[in-house]
């Protein structure tokens, strides 16, 4: 009976020390891990505030920025964050948990305020509260403008606490009971044998006694063993998953990122159409907020009918299908953008249906160039077909022999190379259009002298300008300047200009053909008394085809390509064109060009 006791009081001590020494090799590894994670997700923190940071903050929404730090780090983990000026005690921003404030030492704060660099300082409260500071400072101009403080609380290193002797007494009991119970199990199977036992003879007592501790002893200090293998294996894996864990929510919080920098929208539904991502594209177009979107379901969350339909009907089609798409104008929108919607269903390997996911894309500019290509083909087809038809119509009285008068059959035959000539010069520029948008231009620069391009172009006008008695007046400096450029180009540019202030300019009117030296360009100024541009006609007067409806406008013939190609030449030479006019009082048209290299040899 001494000897059990004995036994039960050593078991009772070791299990005791066991339980002690687990515990405490537990505490230990948290703490370890705990001080780890802290230190981490304190000097992230301050670099990802100092590198937000902008003075602008102190005119924002204080709420939206704390919101949004407290996603990153639970209430639990910071206790204060403090923007301050290093010329200023008074914080810029400042954020405190429960009564921390009035229990940071002055010299932590005057050790973040004296560092150029970061830093990380420890202190203790009056309560005996640990906490580690994190100090960054943001530099402005080339020095130190504010300090970012940034304090976490350290975990607790009290290491008698009833959370930590919790699992290891468990374990204890359940021990206990199972030596109990195994030991009345073995009692009771053994007691049939004691009369065999008794007729054998008395066995050494003090040795079987010894051998059955010993045993018993060697048997607990391997379950043990097993026990801390088998915790610390569960510890390690833990540690994984958590990694594991944090990896993914990292990626998909990359992912959604990237989403949200898209220009276009995306929407994402699970199986049961309930929103679980939409981007701020798509976010700006519908005009609500995220929040108010999130988990809901997709059809109680939008408002275009137009859009519901879609989804639902195709929900009813098999997953897997070809994307379909959707154009549809949103309140978000411009008046004349528009979108169109695509609609694609998202399967697993295997092929089962897991989301929907849904794309909203401006459109506006492929619509547009549609638009600008149909309206191309319709103004070269009335170009074209207008002299053909006076071509066709002149030519078929000649050879039915309709006019014999020889006087009114020069006529006719005037007419008819007239119109010949109109659609000889519009399949030119026409051509020559054509070459400037798909870069085939070629340039041929060289030296070009401005008193020959001012020749040039006065001997083009001079014949219409006479018939119109328009006065050509001309405004020069005392030393022409060069440019380098096409001379052939730049001279049927500065014709084309020149040739509508002429052509829209009433009879007595007057033109006036300028050039300046301005520094590095040269400036060629053409200032006429006509009619004048309409301001709504303004931004579109260099695009191809283009012709007003004003009356005076309109009675003259023209094919709307003359100032698409001059504006094309010019900026074929890094220059640029630019026009100021009021109607009826006459338009200014100046021509910029930049003098290049003149180096010869």
């Amino acid at each position: 009976m001494k000897n059990k006791k004995i036994v039960i009081v050593f078991l009772f001590i070791f299990m005791l020390v066991s339980v002690v020494m687990i515990t405490h090799t537990r505490f230990k590894t948290e703490v370890k891990k705990q001080s780890r994670e802290i230190r981490n997700t304190g000097r992230s923190l301050v670099k990802l505030v100092s590198l937000a940071y902008d003075r602008n903050l102190e005119k924002a929404d204080k709420n939206y920025f704390f919101r949004e730090l407290s996603y990153l780090v639970s209430e639990q983990d910071i206790a204060y964050l403090v923007i301050q000026d290093k010329q200023k005690p008074e914080p810029i921003i400042s954020f405190f948990k429960e009564d921390v404030q009035e229990q940071i030492p002055q010299e932590i704060m005057l050790a973040a305020l004296a560092g150029t660099g970061f830093q990380v300082q420890a202190f203790t409260t009056a309560d005996a509260a640990g906490y580690l500071e994190f100090v960054k400072p943001v530099f402005k101009d080339g020095r130190p403008d504010v300090v970012v403080r940034l304090g976490m609380a350290q975990p607790s290193n009290r290491f008698f606490t009833l959370e930590n002797f919790v699992l290891p007494l468990q374990v204890m009991v359940f021990i206990l009971m199972a030596l109990v119970s195994g030991y009345y199990w073995v009692f009771l199977l053994l007691k049939p044998f004691e009369k065999f036992i008794s007729a054998a003879g008395p066995a050494p007592v003090p040795e079987k006694n010894q051998a059955n501790v010993q045993a018993m002893v060697g048997e607990l200090e391997s379950f043990f063993t097993l026990i801390h293998d088998r915790l610390l294996t569960a510890e390690r894996e833990t540690h994984q998953l958590t990694a594991k864990v944090q990896v993914l929510d990292y990626e998909n919080t990359q992912m959604f990122n990237i989403f949200n920098s898209l220009d276009f929208g995306v929407l994402m539904l699970d199986i049961r159409d309930t929103v679980f991502f939409i981007n701020d594209y798509f976010l700006t177009l519908l005009g609500r907020d995220r929040q108010a979107i999130l988990n809901q379901p997709v059809f109680d969350v939008l408002d275009q009918e137009e859009l519901i339909a879609f989804i639902q009907q195709q929900n009813l089609m098999e997953s897997g299908q070809n994307t379909t798409s959707l154009e549809l104008a949103f309140p978000g929108g411009k008046p004349d953008q528009a979108f169109l919607v695509s609609f694609l269903s998202l399967t697993d390997p295997e092929g089962a249906l897991f989301g929907r996911f849904i794309k909203v894309t401006d459109v506006s500019r492929e619509k547009e160039s549609e638009r600008s290509r149909q309206e191309f083909i319709n103004h070269i087809a009335h170009e074209l077909r207008t002299p053909l038809t006076n071509i066709k119509a002149y030519n078929e009285m000649m050879m039915d022999g309709e006019i014999s008068d020889l006087e009114m059959q020069k006529e006719f035959f005037n007419t008819i190379n007239e119109e010949t000539l109109r659609l000889d010069r519009l399949i030119q520029n026409i051509l020559k259009l054509a070459e400037t948008e798909i870069n085939q231009l070629a340039v041929n620069k060289q030296m070009v002298k401005t008193d020959w391009l001012l020749e040039s172009c006065m001997e083009s006008i001079e014949a219409m300008s006479q018939e119109k008695n328009i006065t050509i007046e001309t405004r020069l400096p005392d030393n022409l300047p060069k440019i380098s450029g096409d001379k052939e180009m730049l001279k049927a540019a500065l014709i084309n200009v020149l040739g509508n202030a002429v052509k829209y300019t009433p009879e007595f009117g007057r033109v006036t053909f300028s050039i300046r030296d301005n520094e590095g360009a040269v400036v060629f100024e053409i200032e006429d008394t006509g009619v004048g541009i309409d301001p709504r006609d303004l931004p579109h007067i260099f695009e191809k085809f283009y012709r007003s409806e004003n009356d005076a406008v309109a009675e003259q013939t023209g094919s709307g390509l003359g100032l698409a190609i001059a504006a094309e030449i010019v900026k074929k030479h890094d220059g640029s064109i630019e026009v100021k006019s009021q109607l009826s009082q006459g338009s200014t048209f100046i021509v910029t060009l930049p003098k290049g290299n003149l180096q010869i040899g």
